[in-house]
């Protein structure tokens, strides 16, 4: 009898990514075998974390023990993380692993600032490329990765669904846990008569409404990737069903609400499972009924 092979994409979104291990805790329970992994940013340690030894208690001890304010480093009054130190980490965790020696094939999604696209990393060092994934640009310096300046992943994509559809597997898990910025209604587009004449006659002063501006960026920014998102679901091959835990307001720096996150994403595959259990995979038809959200 063939047993489902399955795609599992873990997407980043820093401490809501602890719901990772929940999802992979309830995978493993319902006898489902995961047959290759994709991940960027908090999904990458995770991802590579499970593909090491398969050993999720040894993974579960290692993400609760990370003390994230161990690796912040504060220099000429600005906060970044200290890769060097993160490397090593990994380094220690991961038995100094490369790709080749992984027990799951993995595939870690960055963004490449020279080239201006996707770079995708599965060969080398596991504990680069996972530095790689992590580096949050705009407040990180990139990491040299040969000619290439690399950062967090999550910028092209939340959750990298299209680097796990490939023959070899039935069906595509993808697990979204970054926070779904639903639209404020204290959000104010419009400008008084007062503010469009000042902003004419003075441009700068458009700088006093940075509330509204921070407004504008904020949900364009998330037109971008809601877009993006939608056009990878499009393209992908292998029946797909998305898996978004409830995490509520949890913020990305809840490191301290681990249990909560592991717990939401434990209960969001189990609510899945009868989807994923009644998969018709040889009927790409059926794609568009598994592309749900529980």
């Amino acid at each position: 009898m063939h047993r489902t092979q399955i795609g599992l994409a873990l997407g980043g979104g820093g401490a809501r990514g602890f719901a990772h291990i929940g999802v992979l805790q309830a995978l493993e329970q319902a006898d489902i075998e995961i047959r290759c992994l994709s991940g960027t940013s908090m999904g990458a340690v995770i991802a590579a974390g499970y593909a090491h030894k398969k050993d999720l208690k040894r993974l579960e001890k290692h993400v609760l023990d990370f003390a994230y304010l161990d690796f912040i480093k504060y220099h000429n009054r600005n906060i970044s993380i200290d890769i060097h130190k993160l490397i090593a980490y990994f380094d220690d965790y991961l038995e100094n692993s490369d790709f080749s020696e992984l027990q799951i094939p993995l595939q870690i999604l960055t963004a490449d600032l020279k080239e201006m696209r996707g770079f995708v990393i599965n060969q080398g060092k596991v504990s680069r490329a996972i530095a790689a994934a992590c580096t949050a640009p705009y407040i990180q310096k990139p990491i040299q990765y040969g000619n290439r300046l690399l950062v967090d992943g999550g910028v092209l994509s939340d959750v990298p669904i299209e680097l796990v559809d490939n023959p070899i597997i039935d069906m595509i898990i993808g697990v979204k846990v970054a926070s779904k910025h639903p639209r404020d209604e204290r959000d104010d587009f419009s400008m008084n008569k007062l503010q469009k004449l000042m902003i004419s006659k003075f441009p700068l002063l458009s700088f006093l409404w940075h509330k509204q501006i921070s407004a504008y960026m904020r949900h364009s920014k998330r037109i971008v990737h809601n877009e993006l998102a939608q056009l990878r679901i499009a393209m992908v091959k292998k029946p797909l069903v998305l898996i978004e835990p409830e995490l509520g307001d949890m913020s990305t720096f809840s490191f301290d609400q681990a249990d909560k996150a592991i717990e939401a994403g434990y209960i969001a595959t189990i609510k899945a499972l009868p989807t994923l259990r009644s998969a018709d995979y040889s009927n790409r038809a059926n794609q568009e009924v598994l592309r749900s959200s529980f």
